[in-house]
């Protein structure tokens, strides 16, 4: 199995995103109950399991994925809330770790002064220890990038999810 961690990102122009119902970003405290929200559709126009929005930091989950992805990175998911789409609910959920994988020497540096890397290589030797797990990275440039190992992304694709796309987190393999 190729052990590679992925930078995930929400495929907003094939499934769209949502919106409404929320207008700020939610403080750490704050947990959100059935929200109402509206989807705008993307060129597949279907509903994906994960979509975006664009006040909530991560990612919000329908019930497969929730299901699916928390079978596999368990506590590294919180929850904060959930939002109501029509007559479905879904799971407004953080990659809550921030952990340290990165091997600077081997990243990409950042063409800004003001950003350290501009693209992660995750250390090869830790790429096993994070295959289950869902996580943010310490840099304030990259502090915003979900980061999911390689057990995380095979279940994704064994339920058949959609709404993500994945770019390895390795530079010169």
């Amino acid at each position: 199995m190729d052990l590679v961690p992925c930078l995930v990102d929400g495929d907003v122009d094939t499934y769209g995103f949502l919106f409404g119902g929320v207008d700020s970003t939610p403080s750490a405290s704050e947990v959100w109950d059935a929200l109402e929200v509206e989807w705008e559709p993307g060129s597949a126009g279907r509903q994906p399991n994960i979509f975006c929005h664009n006040f909530i930091r991560d990612f919000v989950f329908d019930d497969v994925a929730l299901r699916s992805l928390r079978s596999i990175a368990g506590d590294d998911l919180k929850v904060n809330g959930t939002l109501r789409l029509g007559q479905q609910i879904l799971t407004v959920v953080e990659a809550a770790p921030v952990l340290s994988v990165v091997d600077e020497a081997r990243s990409r540096p950042s063409e800004f002064s003001w950003a350290k890397i501009g693209f992660p290589h995750v250390e090869t030797d830790l790429r096993e220890s994070v295959s289950d797990r869902m996580f943010h990275l310490p840099y304030p440039e990259l502090s915003t990038s979900v980061v999911v190992g390689a057990k995380v992304r095979e279940a994704y694709e064994r339920a058949g999810l959609t709404g993500w796309v994945f770019e390895p987190a390795a530079v010169d393999d």
